[in-house]
């Protein structure tokens, strides 16, 4: 940084004083800890870390980025972005709003990091961005998936217009190579993969497979850095980098991507969704891939792809240790989700699959060997020499890196044990490197005091001519296992096409070999039997070695690269000729490349818009994978954070197991309807934040439906208003294969009375009901819904009922019921009230006290209540009744009476602990949390005599059914006498099931409906 950039630093923060001045008292702070900070900004990790705790400041974090900015300490600068930006300076406002390049660098000025690592190295420069609008933002999945084909489209209309675009068709064919004519032209395949030299198991298959394809296809080899590739391939293929072959027009026949677990495949999960193809998956667990950049965005990436892969059940679980989550779940879905087809190469690894996802989301995965070419080594004597092997050496060799997974100190017991440590011909080598200092040593320590000497050898890396030197050199190999995830041994191919007698463990895809073409044994063998491995596999070498033989055999038969290659081929052309996606792609692709020389990139955009929704449902932008969905509504508490009742109960406690739930059928995702978008959207954050997870970092997008999906709305007459919003959706959805359910859980809507005479207070006009609505909502309810779920059996009935008097049809009307739920005790937590809560609880303590929690509407009884309370206690019976209600002067005052509100959860608490009963006065309110609180603490219960509360409550409650207070008193007098001597009706002896078997009861009824 100049001296002239630093002034100018220095005058633009003199006009933010008062942002400086607190960034100085953070400073004063953080002083002891500066020469940690200075060490962590040092380090792209430490400086991401720095970044993340800054941005909580809140008004802070933007200044706090301008200064890291302009001191080029920022982390979004992982790589040097290229001299050509690929638009113009940041356009003022005005301006922006004419030119769509502009509109779209401000999108991307906002995009979240992880798309904004790749575009840097896609060549997009941020400096030409006003730092006011470089502020890391979170924007939805969706639409930074949709910005990368919107990039496409613009470059389209500058490449259409004639402007310079070297990445319209890849580099040109060598000097002196020919152009086909388009009557014999192959089909062109993108081959997007890593390539020799590159240090890489799959840069070395694809080389090797590379003949066989480019005998059906004209092959364009797409690489990180294409002038890095072996001079050999360079000249026989064009080759084209990753941000090439994102704007590449027109497209490519085909695409095929080889995706492996490493850091040389990170790029690969957003060019899949701007050109999705074929992908070859060579490890199922892509953990290590998605978490090699985490300067970026630190383990949030990975519990990003963990969620989209294996839903919400699986974030509890990814707390602690990073690579825990790593070994634990593919979090791969995103490569069948965006894919055309995905191949893996061998049993185990789809039976790994199976296990973690949908037979839905894996309907296009394919089974291929891998492939192997035929080994041509040199001559034995020859090698050896090379090597400085004796030419009498008994030689047994393990191949591949070196990590804790070889079961190399297992190996090293069983070699002691066999007696082979006695032989002086025997040697074992580790033809491999150990790039884990700490396990070397260990190894080292053990060659050392077993006393084996020279006859272990490591060898470290060795070249490709060395390696085969060593398969040539060998006698038996040895190839053990453990921890698989799903991937094949090359290194054990290369042993067998080689025609080596090879030991190896029925562990993983290695369990499928034939047991005649290699030494097996158990799994989790033990010393003795590996020992007796070593002996057999020495033996069967000295007879001719016939195993070694039928190894070289079945290699040739079943994984010769010939016939592997058309195994692809014939999986991608069959995709390729039926996928919707892929013929949707094409269309549009094509489209834009025929485009009119004059069209603008709005007017291309507006092309892609009017495909259809078929082509806007299938391009690039799922975010959620092919799996039926259980799509909860939690509408009403998504816009009252406050809600009281059963919906809270079900919005949070029921929720919060089905989010948990491992065995469902169903990915569980909360949703809301949008009212400004009119439109329901995943609630990722209320989950996020239910499931007390660490944050995603990622939008509520919109919901994305698929035949098969079941939406639930809970009880959604608790926000009528939403549900009328929301119909039209809803029934979009139930013509396109969503079974749409609701769940009712009360009596009260099919219990309003349409004549409503003034004079009676417990009429229903004074509940709150309005029965012209509410009659109109059920019949909605019933005409719309494929089944309804109510709370408990009397709750059923009397919907029965109330379809039977509508007039409509009960053919085909599913209606199930479940049980509400009561939280666990281990999972409650005691709440230890302040001193001022315990200050106002105190006066209440004087005298027993009746609990009544004010619903809202008279016909809870409660004028009846405070009038039989006064009686009650004129007549010298020294019993209260507390009110905790927020309406004022609903009743007169009287000193039996006392009334609460804004009652704190620490006071709740008390009042339900202390309390001789709680009133559950509410006609038809069926399971409510007063009734949930009651039976949590143990207390008395006085209920409405209902049917809903009697199946609840059963011989654990006493119920009066007095309409008055006159009546009413005798009651309470009944109960007062039951209480005094002891002899009331326990709740405590009340058995509900908990919410984790009422979410299984829930989920159940949905079940036997589908």
């Amino acid at each position: 940084m100049t001296l002239n950039q630093l002034l100018q630093l220095l005058r633009d923060l003199r006009r933010r004083g008062k942002e400086l001045i607190c960034l100085a008292g953070v400073t004063l702070l953080a002083l002891p800890a500066w020469p940690l900070i200075l060490v962590m900004l040092c380090l792209p990790a430490g400086r991401a870390m720095i970044m993340r705790g800054l941005a909580r400041l809140g008004g802070l974090d933007q200044l706090i980025r301008d200064i890291m900015e302009r001191l080029q300490l920022t982390p979004a600068r992982l790589s040097q972005p290229s001299a050509q930006p690929l638009v113009q300076p940041f356009p003022e406002s005005g301006e922006m709003e004419r030119d769509p390049a502009a509109r779209l660098e401000l999108f991307l000025a906002h995009l979240c990091p992880q798309q904004r690592h790749l575009l840097e190295q896609l060549g997009w420069d941020w400096g030409h961005t006003s730092p006011q609008d470089r502020t890391v933002k979170r924007l939805s999945i969706a639409s930074t998936d949709k910005m990368m084909l919107r990039l496409a489209v613009d470059h389209a209309a500058k490449m259409r217009a004639g402007k310079p675009a070297h990445i319209a068709e890849g580099r040109e064919a060598q000097p002196g190579k020919a152009r086909r004519s388009s009557a014999d032209r192959k089909p062109s395949l993108a081959l997007v993969s890593s390539m020799p030299p590159t240090a890489s198991g799959i840069a070395n298959y694809c080389r090797d497979i590379l003949p066989a394809l480019a005998n059906h296809y004209e092959i364009t080899l797409v690489v990180q850095d294409p002038g890095a590739v072996d001079a050999p391939l360079a000249q026989r293929f064009r080759t084209m980098g990753h941000r090439d072959f994102l704007l590449a027009l027109p497209p490519f026949d085909r695409i095929m991507y080889h995706f492996g677990n490493s850091q040389l495949h990170y790029d690969y999960f957003t060019l899949l969704k701007a050109r999705p193809g074929l992908v070859v998956l060579h490890d199922i667990f892509l953990g290590d891939c998605i978490f090699s950049h985490f300067e970026v965005m630190g383990k949030t990436q990975l519990l990003q792809q963990v969620y989209l892969s294996h839903g919400w059940p699986a974030l509890p679980y990814c707390v602690g240790d990073v690579r825990d989550t790593i070994a634990r779940y593919p979090a791969c879905a995103q490569v069948f989700t965006e894919r055309l087809g995905v191949i893996v190469h061998n049993r185990f690894a789809e039976q790994k699959l199976r296990q973690h996802f949908s037979d839905r989301l894996l309907k296009n995965l394919h089974l291929t060997p891998l492939a192997q070419k035929p080994v041509q080594l040199q001559n034995k004597a020859s090698a050896r020499g090379r090597l400085q092997i004796s030419s009498d050496a008994i030689v047994y060799a393990s191949f591949g890196f070196i990590n804790q997974n070889k079961c190399i100190f297992e190996l090293l017991d069983a070699w002691n044990a066999s007696g082979l440590a006695n032989n002086s011909s025997a040697r074992l080598y580790f033809v491999g490197d150990c790039d884990d200092a700490a396990l070397r040593r260990k190894i080292d320590a053990r060659i050392l005091e077993l006393g084996f000497g020279a006859q272990v050898v490591i060898t470290g890396y060795v070249d490709s001519r060395a390696y085969d030197d060593y398969l040539a050199a060998a006698d038996i190999a040895l190839q053990l296992r453990r921890n698989s995830r799903g991937e094949s041994s090359a290194a054990l191919l290369d042993c067998m096409a080689a025609g080596l007698t090879t030991i190896i463990n029925a562990h993983g895809s290695m369990a499928e070999f034939p047991d005649d073409t290699v030494v097996k044994v158990a799994d989790d063998f033990s010393n003795v039997e590996l020992a007796e491995a070593l002996q057999t596999a020495l033996t069967s070498f000295s007879e001719n070695n016939r195993t070694g033989a039928r190894a070289r055999q079945h290699v040739a038969d079943c994984h010769a690269p010939d016939k592997v290659v058309e195994s692809y081929i014939a999986h991608m052309e069959a995709m390729y000729q039926h996928s919707e996606a892929s013929v949707d792609s094409r269309q549009l692709l094509n489209a834009l490349a025929s485009s009119n020389a004059n069209s603008s990139g709005a007017g291309l955009w507006q092309r892609v818009c009017e495909m259809g929704e078929r082509t806007a449902s299938t391009s690039p932008g799922m975010t959620a994978p092919e799996t039926e969905q259980l799509l909860i509504d939690i509408s009403a508490r998504h816009y009252n954070s406050d809600l009281q009742g059963l919906s809270r109960c079900m919005s949070d406690h029921l929720l919060f197991h089905l989010l948990q739930d491992t065995d469902l059928p169903y990915r569980v995702e909360p949703v809301y309807w949008d009212r400004k978008s009119s439109d329901y959207r995943y609630a990722r954050s209320f989950a996020s934040n239910l499931l007390q997870v660490e944050p995603l970092e990622i939008y509520d997008d919109p919901v994305e439906i698929r035949s098969g999906d079941v939406y639930l709305g809970l009880d959604a007459a608790t926000s009528t208003d939403l549900a009328t919003q929301a119909h039209g959706v809803l029934q979009h959805w139930r013509e396109r294969g969503v079974s749409i359910f609701n769940l009712l859980a009360s009596t009260a809507a099919f219990e309003a009375q349409p004549d409503i005479p003034s004079s009676n207070t417990n009429s229903s006009a004074d509940t709150g009901v309005n029965s012209r609505a509410a009659d109109s909502y059920l019949r909605q309810l019933a005409q719309h819904s494929d089944g309804i779920i109510c709370v408990s059996d009397s709750v059923a009935e009397s919907y029965r009922k109330w379809l039977a008097q509508s007039g409509l049809p009960l053919e085909g009307a599913h209606i199930g019921h479940f049980l509400p739920g009561m939280a666990d005790a281990e999972a409650k937590l005691p709440l230890k009230a302040s001193l001022i809560t315990r200050l106002k609880f105190k006066p209440l303590t004087n005298d027993p006290y009746l609990l009544l929690l004010d619903s809202g509407g008279v016909e809870s009884g409660l004028v009846n209540w405070v009038n039989a309370l006064e009686q009650f206690w004129a007549s010298g019976n020294r019993l209260k009744l507390v009110v905790v209600s927020e309406q004022k002067n609903r009743y007169r005052k009287a000193a039996a009476v006392h009334h609460l509100s804004g009652v704190s959860e620490e006071m709740r608490e008390l009042l339900f602990q202390n309390a001789a009963g709680v009133v559950i006065p509410d006609l038809g309110a069926g399971a409510d949390m007063p009734l949930f609180n009651a039976v949590e603490h143990e207390t008395a219960i006085i209920a409405r005599d209902h049917p809903v509360l009697r199946e609840l409550c059963g011989e654990h409650a006493f119920y009066y059914s007095a309409n008055d207070g006159d009546r009413l008193v005798g009651e309470v007098l009944e109960w007062w006498q039951l209480y005094l001597s002891d002899r009331h009706p326990q709740s405590s002896q009340l058995s509900w099931p908990s919410w984790r078997v009422s979410a299984r009861q829930l989920t159940g009824c949905i079940l036997d409906a589908s």
